[in-house]
């Protein structure tokens, strides 16, 4: 979003310091959602950076998941649990 006040659900925090007017908010699978704001509009570079840095931490994510469901499976296949 370019200008958040155009939003009809935005509305100002009065505590606090950041006088930020544009925002970007990005999902994470089904954990949680990136939220970065900035005082002017995001440039397209900025965007695109924006999207590696979100595909970077859903791979990480991913990978200690998997490394969990890898470690539980061998765990319990070790000791018939």
């Amino acid at each position: 979003m370019d200008d958040v006040q155009e939003d009809d659900d935005w509305s100002p925090n009065e505590q606090s310091k950041s006088h930020y007017n544009s925002l970007i908010c990005i999902p994470i699978l089904n954990w949680g959602i990136m939220t970065i704001d900035a005082m002017s509009p995001f440039s397209q570079e900025s965007r695109m950076i924006i999207q590696v840095y979100t595909d970077l931490i859903t791979l990480v994510i991913l990978e200690m998941y998997d490394g969990a469901v890898r470690s539980t499976f061998t765990y319990q296949q070790r000791w018939r649990v």
